[in-house]
């Protein structure tokens, strides 16, 4: 039957969520209910949205939220509203009751768990490889009533497995949700779905032009009322300004106003994640006097944090957010000196008034090791000074049955919020923002992307790449440096077992060059060459690209020593003849007359080769 298709590329706009690059409208029953969907430009090889419901009634809050890939790489023919889009399309479907976020194939137009003899999907059912990198569905209440159902989701653009996204070029997204007030999967209704067309590349390229999908006299009068209210902003609030520029952290003032054409994408932490404190593994400064540091422990479901102020005795917060905003998200507040409750709680942010910021009910209080302190450090020995409040706590990163709170993840990003407050009495707050962190390998997804991503997403390519780089470098090449050594034991043939060490040497060593750019490349911002032992890698492939090419152009064996019959009648000629120097192929193959030579030039080959594998 045919279904809504909505152009994206000429009607999107600019996100409202602090953590997404752009939106559309897909769906909208007046004031009753609406649907959008959010985007961020890829970047790499990751694909990352969030289709957000809002709604003012229970009886229209969705019981699930679903976004379909329609595979337009087999499909090739011009799609409209009455072309068949679901039957053989991807789906990744995020059911409420359950908050799980699964890949889906939809097979036929039913629920239905079964499989053809081939294996292929009968119905709408679990893929068998659930390749999403990062996902989470979440439904919350506001003060006001406003009921928000977010199904946020990460995948890889191409992985071989999956229904294939284009950067550059049309694709066909389709959406669903499922019916309010029940707890199981079901069929939507035939007003609850639809579909549209979007061009990923067409829209980064016309937003860094500063265009939207809406007409020139609209971008105009958008342009017109962002001036007026960045105006208002610059006159009425500034504090904002000082979180964002001085740290990591970004405020999250400018998500609320639709129009303002600067990026309003909370920041992910960038430089380095080296902890001052040795207590703590991993550190990131949000503003010059407030540090956040943390340690993981995936395997007890738990992680120790630590937010540390030197600007004084304030109250400090901590906060987890769906999309980068302080309503709506659960946060870790100490207040030093509080008399009539714990110093340190879980807190839900129900609204931006402090009567709406209110403790957790106790079921959800499952913090462990909390407390605030408050430390006076003039007096500490070589200066510096001043008086520092610490945060510190030990928290779930999955807290199971509680539906309002986020699940921190280990590996992708996590968007966290942070306040500081004017003194020790819990109000308006003195410093704010957000930021985005990939806990687990904090350095690894930062904008200058660094190696330690791939090694958390990918340690399987890593391991065949530091076992390809050991045969080449602990075994081929000092085989190599052997042979050629003991050639004369066998005169006729070393010089073949020399070269196919030395080439396998070579061989293994681009194969492990070849695996360590992939898994770079496969990372949501790959940065390669941003370590020196990246640099180590290429300046050795190519100088041994070159040495091995030297090698095969090198003249014959027999033209190489053309006086080596004539030793023998100049009274020692050989062993004269043993000091030429003879240099060719990866290794260095140099004539030294003597054991003792040999076995101190063969100890400090074998020492520079192994030297190398451990940079």
């Amino acid at each position: 039957t045919a279904v809504d298709l909505i152009d994206a590329t000429s009607s999107f706009q600019k996100s409202t969520e602090s953590t997404y690059d752009h939106m559309v409208e897909l769906y909208a029953d007046g004031d009753t209910h609406k649907l959008t969907y959010h985007w961020n430009d890829i970047r790499g090889n990751a694909f990352e949205g969030r289709v957000i419901h809002v709604t003012n009634s229970q009886d229209t809050a969705p019981s699930w939220l679903g976004f379909g890939i329609y595979d337009t790489f087999l499909h090739t023919a011009p799609v409209t509203s009455s072309t068949p889009l679901m039957v053989g399309s991807d789906a990744i479907i995020g059911l409420v009751e359950s908050r799980s976020v699964k890949l889906y194939r939809l097979g036929a137009q039913q629920v239905n768990m079964d499989k053809d003899e081939n294996g292929n999907a009968l119905g709408v059912q679990p893929a068998t490889t659930q390749a999403l990198l990062n996902n989470q569905m979440a439904q919350h209440v506001s003060d006001d009533g406003t009921i928000t159902t977010d199904l946020t989701f990460e995948k890889l653009v191409s992985d071989g497995v999956d229904v294939k996204v284009r950067h550059a070029g049309e694709n066909v997204f389709l959406w669903a949700m499922g019916p309010p007030n029940v707890s199981d999967f079901q069929t939507h209704g035939p007003e609850h779905r639809g579909a549209f067309k979007l061009d990923l590349d067409q829209v980064q390229q016309m937003a860094q032009a500063g265009q939207t999908g809406g007409t020139e006299e609209q971008d105009q009068q958008d342009k017109f009322e962002n001036n007026d209210k960045n105006q208002e902003t610059t006159d009425g609030d500034t504090d904002a300004d000082t979180d964002s520029n001085a740290g990591g952290g970004g405020d999250d003032t400018s998500s609320s106003n639709n129009n303002n054409k600067e990026s309003n994408t909370s920041p992910v932490v960038t430089g380095s994640c080296q902890s001052t404190n040795p207590a703590y593994e991993k550190m990131v400064a949000l503003t010059p006097t407030l540090n956040f540091f943390w340690t993981l422990h995936p395997e007890d479901n738990k992680m120790n944090a630590l937010l540390e102020y030197s600007g004084g005795e304030a109250w400090l917060g901590v906060g987890f957010s769906q999309n980068g905003k302080m309503i709506g998200s659960t946060a870790v507040i100490g207040i030093p000196g509080q008399q009539q409750q714990p110093e340190v709680q879980k807190y839900k942010l129900n609204d931006k008034s402090t009567d709406s910021v209110n403790p957790m009910v106790s079921e959800a209080q499952t913090l462990t090791d909390a407390r605030i302190s408050v430390d006076n450090n003039e007096q500490q020995e070589g200066g510096g000074g001043g008086i520092t409040t610490s945060l510190q706590f030990t928290k779930l990163l999955n807290e199971g049955s509680q539906k309002d709170e986020v699940v921190l993840t280990t590996r992708g990003l996590n968007t966290l919020l942070f306040a500081v407050g004017t003194d020790n009495t819990l109000g308006y707050h003195a410093h704010r923002g957000t930021f985005r962190l990939d806990l687990g390998s904090c350095s690894a997804v930062m904008g200058n992307k660094k190696s330690g991503d791939a090694a958390s997403s990918h340690m399987g390519a890593w391991a065949t790449h530091g076992t390809f780089a050991v045969l080449a470098w602990a075994i081929a090449s000092p085989f190599a440096m052997t042979v050629a050594w003991f050639r004369t034991l066998v005169p006729s043939s070393w010089i073949y077992v020399h070269v196919f060490s030395n080439v396998v040497s070579f061989t293994f060593s681009l194969i492990a060059v070849i695996i360590a750019f992939a898994s770079m490349s496969y990372q949501t911002h790959p940065s390669h060459f941003s370590e020196p032992h990246h640099w180590v890698g290429l300046v050795l492939i190519v100088a041994m690209t070159f040495q091995v090419m030297n090698g095969f152009l090198r003249p014959p064996v027999v033209k190489r020593d053309p006086y080596g019959n004539a030793g023998g009648g100049q009274g020692g000629g050989g062993g004269g003849g043993g000091g030429v120097s003879r240099c060719s192929g990866v290794v260095v193959d140099c004539s030294w007359g003597g054991s003792a030579g040999f076995s101190f030039f063969f100890v400090c080959g074998e020492a520079g080769c192994i030297g190398f594998v451990v940079v």
